[in-house]
């Protein structure tokens, strides 16, 4: 299981320029015991981008809102892992990568 920002996440907080977050990307991949996943660039195995429809400010805290569905979806999966991108300049990054394992 992983849940935090990612190393590229990090040096794009530190610019200190302010955070804009673009889409979530939803998928199946599997953490192994010799991945580091704060050095991910991009989730493991994509099966769905969904834009972020809200975001919101709690405290220290922010509270995204995304829509994901499995109306399109021919072939079903387990979605275990979530990629929050941000846009650094003209580049997506995986900003944040959650990964609940088995």
């Amino acid at each position: 299981m992983f849940d935090g920002i990612t190393k590229r996440g990090s040096e794009y907080l530190a610019t200190g320029e302010g955070i804009k977050l673009v889409k979530v990307k939803i998928g199946d991949g599997k953490i192994s015991d010799d991945e580091d996943p704060s050095t991910f660039t991009n989730i493991k195995a994509i099966k769905q981008e969904v834009e972020i429809l809200e975001k919101k400010q709690i405290e220290n805290n922010l509270k995204l809102t995304v829509l994901f569905s499995n109306e399109d979806i021919e072939t079903g999966y387990f979605p275990r892992e979530i990629g929050i991108y941000a846009l650094d300049e003209e580049e997506e990054i995986l900003y944040w990568y959650i990964n609940e394992g088995d």
